[in-house]
């Protein structure tokens, strides 16, 4: 259950230092997702400009069903800590949605904006790894791409690699 949580809380994605973007944007030219059997689903997708990401949106849906209040708590608790990290965040928005037997989070990220990227970085909803972490100011798609997949998810999109 921490793993799912942590999964969530994150956007479970170390990305690289930089992106060379030109010509028009492309919505969803990246598309991943990640199950956790029927009970959890989450799906990134991302707009791009060249291999810069200008755009990032996330759906995560836990099947709530079964889980004890503790669990449920928690899931919540990690929800605010995330939703607490974007407030301010310039082009960031947190939605968490609870229905019966089901809950919903949407983050969505501009990430156009080097400042707003190094905000986001330094936020830790998007983790960066490596020594040069707090020079960020882009997010490769290519690099999210490898990243995504070593995390575990499955790519449903992507630029063709030249």
């Amino acid at each position: 259950m921490k793993k799912l949580i942590t999964l969530l809380s994150t956007l479970a994605a170390a990305l690289a230092l930089s992106a060379c973007g030109g010509g028009a944007v492309i919505e969803d030219a990246l598309v991943a997702s990640y199950s956790q059997g029927e009970m959890v689903t989450i799906t990134q997708r991302y707009d791009a400009q060249g291999d810069k990401a200008v755009k990032m949106t996330q759906k995560a849906v836990i099947k709530t069903a079964g889980f004890d209040e503790v669990t449920l708590e928690s899931i919540h608790s990690e929800g605010e800590n995330t939703k607490s990290k974007l407030a301010g965040v310039e082009g960031a928005s947190y939605q968490f949605d609870e229905t019966d037997g089901e809950i919903t989070e949407t983050i969505v990220l501009a990430l156009n904006d080097p400042e707003a990227v190094k905000q986001i970085v330094k936020s830790g909803v998007l983790p960066v790894g490596g020594a040069n972490a707090d020079k960020v100011n882009q997010i490769s798609i290519k690099a999210t791409k490898d990243n995504l997949e070593q995390q575990g998810f499955t790519i449903e999109k992507a630029p063709e690699e030249k």
